[in-house]
């Protein structure tokens, strides 16, 4: 997996060359809910675009900047009452600011004349945080798996 996300980096990195001075990664919070947080550490892909349902920004997997937004709903629960979330790595790269749009399956494109540019991912503000919304596995690395109580 890290292999994967590493390649990834280095492809994002060439390919926004251009704009030395963009943040193309960001540690972002990630809540998984009912999904047991072993199948994105042990998963060939970790977080895996086919666990995606549609939300706010349509298919795809959330990150959030605050952590109270991971923890507050999209926790995973364990039978003694702890919860956990994960604090990933995430290739953000050139980022789409925008309001909410379920209809969204991948990013938009960047410049409508130009064929195939869109941008790497899709942000947001919803419920006091900025989130992150990716649209391709490979690009985000499960870091840490935080165990807290509430």
């Amino acid at each position: 997996m890290w292999r994967h996300y590493a390649f990834r980096h280095l492809e994002l990195k060439k390919e926004l060359s251009h704009m030395p001075n963009l943040q193309i990664e960001m540690e972002l919070f990630h809540g998984t809910r009912t999904t047991l947080p072993s199948e994105i550490y042990h998963g060939e892909y970790g977080f895996d675009m086919t666990y995606s349902t549609s939300g706010k920004w349509g298919i795809g997997t959330y990150f959030a900047k605050n952590a109270s937004y991971s923890c507050n709903g999209y926790d995973y629960k364990l039978p003694n009452g702890k919860r956990q979330v994960f604090l990933a790595q995430v290739l953000t790269g050139d980022t789409y600011d925008c309001k909410s749009d379920s209809s969204l399956r991948r990013p938009p494109k960047k410049n409508e004349t130009k064929s195939g540019l869109r941008y790497n991912s899709v942000s947001g503000d919803t419920r006091g945080s900025k989130v992150y919304i990716v649209y391709e596995n490979r690009v985000a690395y499960p870091t840490y798996l935080i165990t807290f109580t509430v």
